[in-house]
């Protein structure tokens, strides 16, 4: 035995053959698992969810829409989310990938909403990454970055509320269809949502702004 886990009631190690066999005639074991290695991968998990091929052959790859993603920004620098050079106004056209976005957490907001984090580059590459092997669900669709979260993957919720409002008021101009908000306050929720951000998220949907990889406690 390695170890038992803290809250989950079982164990793991390392058995032989007859060892394998006391635990299966064991009345005390419920189940046995064989470990496997697990992945952080789209080019398994695009596959598993059908999206390739088939939702791809229908043409649906996200070509004319735009995702809004409230997060700790988007490295667009990266190769695979358009390769573009660091600037201090991403909406000036010259990034054919990441078409518009703002910066939330300094006092006075920029238009530089690059990524000190990495989590909203990962959720980004999720939804569109153009690499021919981790390729993004929805891999034809525009991004708008709107950089919610520091260096330190924290923010206040008053900058959400910023963010989604950002996304609504842009959505025509960039043709935002669907905001990606992958973020939690880490407490318990009664499951009825109150809080502003709640309400922004809310407001949001009555404009048929959809909801992507929204893990906050309060969503929609």
């Amino acid at each position: 035995i390695k170890g038992q886990f803290t809250l989950t009631n079982g164990f793991y190690g390392n058995t032989s053959a007859s060892g394998l066999n006391k635990l299966k005639n064991s009345p005390n074991i419920e189940l046995i698992e064989l470990a496997k290695t697990v992945y952080a991968s789209t080019d398994i998990s695009v596959p598993l969810i059908r999206v390739k091929p088939h939702t791809w052959n229908l043409g649906i790859t996200g070509n004319g829409q735009t995702v809004c993603v409230v997060d700790s920004g988007i490295d667009y620098n990266n190769s695979n989310l358009g390769g573009c050079k660091r600037t201090n106004n991403i909406s000036d056209g010259f990034c054919d990938k990441v078409i518009g976005g703002i910066n939330y957490v300094p006092i006075m907001p920029t238009y530089d909403p690059f990524d000190d984090r990495g989590h909203g580059t990962n959720v980004a590459g999720i939804i569109a990454s153009t690499n021919p092997t981790y390729t993004g669900v929805a891999y034809d669709a525009k991004l708008a970055a709107v950089k919610v979260l520091g260096s330190n993957g924290q923010g206040p919720p008053e900058d959400i509320v910023r963010g989604i409002d950002w996304c609504r008021i842009n959505a025509n101009a960039l043709n935002i269809s669907v905001i990606s908000v992958s973020i939690t306050t880490g407490e318990p929720s009664s499951g009825t949502c109150t809080s502003t951000v709640a309400t922004a998220i809310n407001s949001a949907f009555t404009e048929n702004l959809s909801w992507f990889f929204a893990k906050s406690r309060h969503k929609r």
